[in-house]
C-alpha cells in the first residue's frame, strides 16, 4: 500500500482567484464552492433512520459527475466562557478541580471540535450551482444542515490549515 500526502488546498484547488460568495476560480478556470456541514450524531438514531441516512448518502455521493473532496478539520475547544460560567456560579474545591482535569484534556488534545466541509469542482458554474443545491437538499434530508461559506470564511479556514501545519494540511490516500 502506498500513501500519498495530498496538501488539499495547493495540490488539488489551486486557488487563483475566491470570489465575495465564495465562488473559488482556480488556475485551470473550474469553479469550486465549500459547503460547511452540520454534523448529526447517528449513533443516537434508530436502525431505519440510519439506513435511511446511509441510503441518502449514497445519493449523494454515487450519482455526482464531478470531483468533490470531503474535509474534516478538528479544532481546539475554547473553553474559557465555560470556566467563566463555573467560577461565576461555584466557589467549590471540587468544581476548580474539574476546571484543571478539563484545561488538561484540552490541552492534550483530547477533546475537539470537528468541522466537515465537502469541497466541489467543475469546469461549468451553473452545473456546479446544480450540484450544490442537490447535495444540500440531499443532506437536509439526512437532518444535516449546510451552508456555503463565503470568501472570509474560506480565507480563515486556509490560514487555520496553514497555522495547523501537519495536522490538517494534508490528506492521506491510499
Amino acid at each position: 500500500m502506498k500513501i500519498e500526502q495530498i496538501n488539499l488546498f495547493k495540490d488539488w484547488l489551486k486557488i487563483k482567484e475566491i470570489k465575495d460568495n465564495g465562488l473559488i476560480i482556480n488556475d485551470k478556470k473550474e469553479f469550486i464552492t465549500i459547503l460547511k456541514i452540520d454534523p448529526i450524531n447517528y449513533n443516537l438514531k434508530s436502525e431505519l433512520e440510519k439506513e435511511i441516512i446511509l441510503e441518502n448518502y449514497k445519493n449523494i455521493f454515487f450519482n455526482l459527475e464531478t470531483e468533490i473532496q470531503i474535509f474534516i478539520q478538528s479544532k481546539k475547544i475554547n473553553l474559557e466562557e465555560n470556566i467563566k460560567y463555573i467560577k461565576e456560579n461555584n466557589n467549590s474545591e471540587l468544581l476548580e478541580k474539574y476546571i484543571k482535569y478539563l484545561e488538561k484534556l484540552n490541552n492534550n488534545k483530547k477533546t475537539a471540535n470537528k468541522e466537515y466541509y465537502v469541497i466541489i469542482k467543475n469546469k461549468n458554474e451553473d452545473y456546479l450551482k446544480e450540484i450544490e443545491t442537490k447535495i444540500k437538499n440531499q443532506l437536509n434530508k439526512c437532518k444535516n444542515k449546510s451552508e456555503k461559506i463565503n470568501k472570509e470564511k474560506i480565507q480563515e479556514l486556509i490560514n487555520s490549515i496553514l497555522i495547523l501545519g501537519g495536522i490538517n494540511d494534508c490528506n492521506k490516500q491510499i
